[in-house]
């Protein structure tokens, strides 16, 4: 299983709940410090989207191809994940976030085909159809989180006047885990 923006804050929930399911996981993210804590949380490879050999580390990394696409970021990544996907693989698609602070549209991949020719699935997946569903959800991940089975990744910045800032870096992916701001500090 494939998961982009792994080091973000669903990206990093998706590998540790992929782990602990049984699949082989290979994460991408961006940075050495980002890379290395997906690595941490259990990612079997991870990639570091922001390497001149990218392409060449997705290579490595999925030797047999891809059966599963957790996709959180969208952009160049996105296409070259499709690439290596397997026949009859499938793809949740979750977030587009590399193109959240663009004034256009980025286009779409430009081997769209291949997702014919591979017979892939993909299920685009919105929280808010699930609402009936977040109590469950949240007590699900809360006694894993409270039994030290799944870590919430979280970036704390402190005082209020960190929150501008920190709602436009929302939109991006600077920033591991859940962006919280403490206002106490």
């Amino acid at each position: 299983m494939l998961i982009s923006g792994a080091s973000g804050a669903v990206g990093s929930v998706a590998v540790q709940l992929a782990k602990q399911a049984g699949s082989r996981v290979v994460g991408i993210a961006g940075g050495a410090a980002n890379c290395s804590m997906v690595a941490r949380l259990g990612a079997d490879a991870v990639v570091d989207r922001k390497a001149s050999d990218c392409k060449e580390q997705l290579e490595a990394a999925t030797p047999h191809g891809i059966d599963r696409l957790f996709e959180n970021s969208g952009g160049p990544m996105f296409e070259t994940s499709i690439a290596r996907l397997n026949n009859h693989a499938r793809i949740a698609l979750c977030g587009l976030i590399d193109g959240y602070n663009s004034t256009e549209r980025p286009p779409g991949p430009s081997n769209f085909g291949l997702l014919l020719t591979k017979r892939i699935r993909t299920q685009g997946f919105i929280v808010l159809d699930y609402m009936d569903r977040a109590a469950e959800v949240e007590g699900f991940l809360g006694e894993l989180i409270s039994s030290g089975q799944l870590e919430a990744v979280q970036s704390v910045l402190p005082g209020f006047e960190q929150l501008p800032a920190a709602f436009v870096n929302s939109f991006s992916n600077s920033q591991p885990g859940k962006l919280i701001i403490d206002l106490t500090a």
